[in-house]
């Protein structure tokens, strides 16, 4: 497990996943917003309680800000040989992506800002979209 992701292929029975999706969501999410609710219950009494009712389990997460933050330079660069967006200011954009959060006034832009402004971009350029105004 040390360089892997944990994989759920018990449930990836078709059968399952066809009688599960078909359950009312109160079985799948109980009246305290437990999610699972029907494996939960399934399994109580064979896996001990303390791990049926943990609250504090965090999926795998990835370092999509790192990601993000490593290809500034990239989206900068793609963005700024794009067509324009007639709502958006692409020298404020470009600024923002590009800035250095240590420089003197910088507006850095957040990784998830620049990621949509970067996905924004690239759809109007690659489906040819009019966005100008």
């Amino acid at each position: 497990m040390r360089f892997s992701v944990e994989s759920r292929v018990p449930f990836l029975d078709r059968a399952l996943v066809d009688f599960v999706l078909g359950l009312p969501e109160r079985l799948l999410v109980d009246d305290q917003g437990t999610s699972k609710a029907i494996l939960r219950s399934a399994l109580r009494g064979i896996v001990p309680d303390e791990i049926l009712d943990r609250r504090d389990k965090v999926g795998f997460e990835t370092p999509d800000a790192a990601w993000i933050d490593a290809q500034r330079p990239t989206f900068a660069h793609r963005i700024a040989s794009a067509p324009d967006i007639g709502f958006l200011d692409k020298s404020e954009v470009l600024a923002g992506i590009s800035q250095s959060p240590s420089g003197p006034s910088s507006q850095l832009i957040g990784s998830q800002l620049t990621w949509r402004l970067f996905n924004l971009y690239r759809w109007a350029e690659l489906l040819g979209v009019d966005c100008s105004g």
